[in-house]
């Protein structure tokens, strides 16, 4: 089965945030084969951008988030290419 992540969860998978129990369930899953996650091209930027704001917050030191990031690039999330036009027709015609 393949489940779609967006950032939100991934980041959940390195950052105690509320719901990251389940995330880490996800990401186990995927790591042992159970699902395959998948995500937009935006996902890395989108990770980047969430990880420099615990920096910003003081929440995690420098060191800490390159090290994240990279634990979370092994986990190998499918990037997946979309076409807008198909994503909206779908959402269109699900409404």
């Amino acid at each position: 089965m393949r489940v779609v992540v967006d950032a939100s969860v991934v980041v959940k998978w390195a950052v105690p945030e509320p719901y990251s129990q389940e995330a880490r369930k996800l990401r186990n899953d995927h790591l042992l084969g159970r699902v395959k996650a998948v995500a937009p091209p935006c996902l890395w930027l989108e990770v980047a951008s969430a990880l420099r704001k615990y920096v910003i917050r003081g929440v995690l030191p420098n060191d800490k988030v390159l090290t994240a990031a990279e634990l979370l690039y092994q986990t190998e999330v499918e990037i997946e290419e979309v076409d807008p036009r198909q994503v909206l027709a779908t959402a269109v015609n699900q409404s």
